[in-house]
This record gives C-alpha cells, sequence and structure tokens, in this order.
C-alpha cells in the first residue's frame, strides 16, 4: 500500500491509505491477478513502491509457466498498465527502486550458478537493460536496500552476511569492507551511515540503528518489549531518510504499528500509532504480564512470560497453569494457535499463566541424554520464586502443554509431585513406541540411542514406564489422525495409569491430527480443560494477603 508524503509505502496487491484505512482498492485487474501467482517462495521480497508513488514493482509467476520463477512486474498506478521485465529462467528474490527512481536493483538465487545483485536501467520501457553489479557464491541473495544518496546497495543472504556494493556516477560497483553484524537490515537513515534493524535479546526485541561501516549500535526501543523494524521512508521536504516504522507488542498488548521520527541525536520523537489496537487494550485488559527470570539449575538466567489475572479484594495467592514448550516470545498470545486461545479466559477464571523458557528442546541442546530433566529442574526453581513472591498458591500449580510441551507435562506428571492436575495434547507418553516410529525421530536424537541401545534410560524417563509415580490426576488429548506423536500413546499411557491405580480422563478428536483446527473441537477441548482444572485446581481455598 501507499500512504502518500505522511505514511510508510508497502505493497501489493492492495492500495491503503494508513491515514484512512478502510481505503482500499485493488492494484491489479481481476484478470491480471488471476494469472499471477505472487506468493510462490518464502524467501521472495515484497512489492517496491517507486520514490515518486507512480509505480509499483512486484514479483510474481505466471500460473501456467512450469519453471516457479519469479519475475519482475512494473505496475503504473495511476493508468494500470504493467511491464514485465525479462530476467531469464533465474529467480528474482528481491527488488528495490534507485532513491532517485531511474533504476530498479534486483537480486537471484536458487538456482544453479552464483547468485547476483543487477541494475535495470529504463525500468518502466519494455527496452529496458541489465548491469550486474555483483554476483557471489550464496545460495541466494535477498533484502536489497538503497543509501539515501545512491552510492551503496546491500543485499544478505541466508546467514545475514551482508553484502554492499559501492557505485561511482557511471555505475561501476565495488565491494564494500564493514564490520556490520549478521543481523536483518530494513532501511538506510541518516545519509548513508546509519542502518535500521531489529536487535532479539532472550524473549524480546529491540529497533536498533546500527552505523556503517563500523557496526556499532544502538537501541531505539526499550527492554521487555517486542519490536520489530519494518523499514524507513524519506521526508518529503527534505529528503533524508528519518521516518522509521516499527511494530510494538507484548504479552499484555497485541501487535500495532508505529510510525517515529529519528533526530541527529539518533532519537526517537513524534511517534505516532497507526492501528490503535494499544488504546483499546490499555484501557480495557483484564490482565497484567510481564518477562519473570528466574536463576537455571546452571545458574544462568532464565525468562518466562508471566500473566497475572485482575485481583480483587485482598487475594493475593491463585492458581497457576505452567504451559511448557520453550522458545517462547514475548508476544500477546496468538489467537489462531489453539493452545493460546484459551489463556485470556484462564486469566478471567482466576488462573494466573506461565510460559517458561527452559533449557532443553526448543530454546537450546542442553537436555542431550536427559530429555525433560532440565526442564523440570528450571519449572521447579521457577515455582520456587513465584511461590516465595507471594504471586501464586503452591497446592494449585497445573500443567498444560501440547507435541513437546505435551510430552513435558506427562513427565512432570511422572517425575514430580508438585502439580494438582496435567492437561497433555498430542503428547509423547510412551518413549520407546515414539522412538521407534520413523515418523517422529526426535527421542533417539536427544537421548542418544535408541530404546535397545539404552534400556535403561527409556526406563528411567518414559512417562508411560513410572505411572505408578503420578499423584496428579491426568487428561489425555489425542487427535486420532495426529501422524507425528502416535495416537497411541494416550491408550498405553491410560493402560498404565489404570494398571497403577492413578486417575486419568481422555478427550479423543477421531477428525483432528496433531493441531486441533476446528472450531468446535477448540471450544470442546477447552471446556473440558476448563472444567478439569477447576474440579481439581480450585477447590482450595484462595489464601489471603
Amino acid at each position: 500500500m501507499h500512504t502518500g508524503a505522511s505514511g510508510i509505502d508497502w505493497g501489493v496487491p492492495s492500495i491503503a491509505n494508513l491515514d484512512s484505512p478502510t481505503k482500499v482498492r485493488k492494484a491489479l485487474p481481476d484478470s491480471t491477478a488471476h494469472g499471477l501467482a505472487t506468493f510462490q517462495n518464502s524467501f521472495a521480497g515484497s512489492p517496491a513502491w517507486s520514490p515518486n508513488g507512480d509505480k509499483i514493482a512486484f514479483l510474481a509467476n505466471e500460473r501456467r509457466n512450469s519453471s516457479n520463477a519469479l519475475q519482475i512486474y512494473v505496475l503504473d498506478v495511476a493508468r494500470g498498465t504493467i511491464t514485465k521485465l525479462e530476467s531469464g529462467e533465474r529467480f528474482v528474490l528481491s527488488i528495490a527502486w534507485s532513491p532517485n527512481g531511474r533504476l530498479l536493483a534486483y537480486s537471484t538465487g536458487l538456482g544453479n550458478g552464483p547468485s547476483t545483485i543487477e541494475l535495470v536501467t529504463y525500468p518502466d520501457s519494455a527496452t529496458h537493460h541489465s548491469l550486474v553489479i555483483a554476483t557471489d557464491s550464496a545460495k541466494f541473495l535477498r533484502d536489497l536496500q538503497w543509501a539515501p544518496s545512491g552510492h551503496y546497495v546491500l543485499a544478505q543472504d541466508g546467514n545475514r552476511r551482508t553484502l554492499v556494493i559501492a557505485l561511482d556516477s557511471l555505475l561501476r560497483p565495488t565491494r564494500q569492507r564493514h564490520s556490520l553484524p549478521r543481523t536483518r537490515f530494513v532501511g538506510w537513515l541518516a545519509g548513508d551511515s546509519l542502518l535500521l534493524t531489529t536487535v532479539r535479546r532472550g524473549m524480546s526485541a529491540q529497533v536498533a540503528l546500527v552505523s556503517y561501516p563500523s557496526g556499532e549500535t544502538e537501541m531505539l526501543t526499550g527492554l521487555d518489549t517486542l519490536a520489530t523494524a519494518v523499514g524507513t521512508r524519506a521526508d518529503a521536504q527534505s529528503g533524508t531518510p528519518t521516518l522509521v516504522a516499527y511494530t510494538m507488542e507484548s504479552a499484555e498488548i497485541p501487535s500495532d504499528v508505529w510510525v517515529a521520527t529519528v533526530s541527529h541525536g539518533n532519537q526517537m520523537s513524534a511517534r505516532r500509532n497507526v492501528t490503535h489496537l494499544n488504546a483499546v487494550w490499555s484501557e480495557g485488559r483484564e490482565h497484567r504480564a510481564s518477562v519473570f527470570r528466574w536463576p537455571s539449575a546452571d545458574g544462568d538466567t532464565l525468562e518466562a512470560q508471566l500473566f497475572l489475572p485482575k485481583l480483587t479484594g485482598n487475594r493475593s495467592r491463585v492458581p497457576l497453569v505452567v504451559i511448557p514448550y520453550g522458545a517462547y516470545r514475548n508476544e500477546f498470545p496468538r489467537s489462531e494457535y489453539f493452545l493460546d486461545k484459551g489463556i485470556l479466559p484462564l486469566l478471567s477464571a482466576g488462573f494466573a499463566v506461565v510460559r517458561p523458557n527452559t533449557r532443553g528442546t526448543a530454546s537450546d541442546h542442553r537436555d542431550q541424554g536427559r530429555y525433560g530433566q532440565p526442564q523440570l529442574e528450571d519449572t521447579e526453581l521457577l515455582l520456587d520464586v513465584l511461590v516465595s513472591k507471594g504471586l501464586v498458591d503452591n497446592r494449585r500449580i497445573a500443567v498444560l502443554g501440547h507435541s513437546h510441551g505435551g510430552a513435558m507435562a506427562y513427565y512432570y506428571l511422572t517425575h514430580s509431585s508438585r502439580f494438582c492436575a496435567i492437561v497433555a495434547v498430542n503428547g509423547r507418553a510412551d518413549w520407546v513406541l515414539q522412538a521407534n516410529y520413523r515418523g517422529d525421530g526426535l527421542l533417539p536424537d536427544i537421548l542418544g540411542g535408541t530404546p535397545t541401545e539404552l534400556p535403561d534410560v527409556y526406563r528411567k524417563f518414559s512417562p508411560a514406564a513410572n505411572a505408578r509415580s503420578a499423584t496428579a490426576p491426568l487428561l489425555a488429548v489425542t487427535g486420532e489422525r495426529d501422524t507425528q506423536i502416535l495416537p497411541e500413546n494416550v491408550k498405553i499411557m491410560a493402560d498404565s495409569m489404570q494398571i497403577a491405580g492413578k486417575p486419568m480422563e481422555t478427550l479423543t478428536f477421531p477428525d483432528e491430527g496433531h493441531i486441533l483446527l476446528q472450531a468446535q473441537n477448540v471450544t470442546t477441548f477447552w471446556a473440558k480443560t476448563m472444567e478439569f482444572l477447576q474440579t481439581h485446581c480450585q477447590q482450595v481455598p484462595v489464601l489471603a494477603g
């Protein structure tokens, strides 16, 4: 979309105005759009507006073309005409207009030959010419960025190695040396001296400026939020790129798009929220959330997303649901994932929720040979801190996990007596069964061998082999069409729990696979889960502060 002089430029196939977000129109006529595939490869970049906003260059493939190689198309916005720029059978991955709009740079890759950066002269004409300015051994080059002066073109490979090409007045190229970090750059600003990027730190991320060519980095946004740089835009008056766009969210507030001005002192000012979701949630949200830090069993600092319900009266310690998995970011719960859909209802029901980034699978590789053990150790330490701070009730802590998180739920059930209830969805319960299943393969890799090679290890760690140690009731959920985690896990776990005289309930969805997708099934799952948790974890009176 294109927003005129006061906004930020984005893409095809629609044109919208951020100042009037309801004004959206199609950029391509239906007859043309139906013949083109514009989302052909995840490595390919977005459309590019010409500096004066009269043209859009975008990547597409003709549906009747079996090569799947993306080609460049240039749309004249006012006239609605399209010019195809021939680039052979090479796969074009990124496009960017020069600041004066006279050149169009594009990068190639994913083919048999070297990747290239090329310039198109007369890009709005069928008689255009291409000039190669760089070749590289990387499998592909993408994320093209022009410096404001037009003297530099930047591209990056799949490992975020940055290639910078300098151009003289005759377009003669020179490869530049620099000390830029391996991060994704989304634009230049302040002449040719600064680049905009996102720096990830644990669960959070910050928008940052990186000096060219030294690589020195300066943060523009604060800690404990998930901020992501989107791009830069030239100021309409001076032509200097001083405007930046970025998204911002946290566990408390969903993502918004923001626009701000970067001053000469590299400080952001005149921030403007252009999507306005935060205002609604800031006024009406019913929970508090934060990044909570605690020491692991190895002594390093770990992070978790901690959601707390609104407290009424003098209540302080509340029941808690632990959702194990790892590699969580400080983002608002995603409504498209069935497990996330229940977080806000849990908070409304008075439960706290914590999503910890423990050591081990998903976060790192520190569970080699002992899958589940470091995760449980770190979770126990986290719970000790939360209880000591008076935030949660030690007698009312439940576990809810899916997939790898479901395996952890089963493991916690059979290797700890701390929990009031366990809900495991499509998780590994019988680790011998799963290790022998060719469709999985995770357990032999993590534990260091097969059940035949390491029988004692599997007996020690497998939940189905340790059901006699369970002290909490279990709700085991499975989709009968799951081809990743075998549905037989639930049947075997049920047999083991029954033999051990332990309480267990099951919930089976014949029409679901590994992830619950159908709305009615998700509703049924959460209704049953809520009932299960309230039955087993709400009966203890709430402690007064």
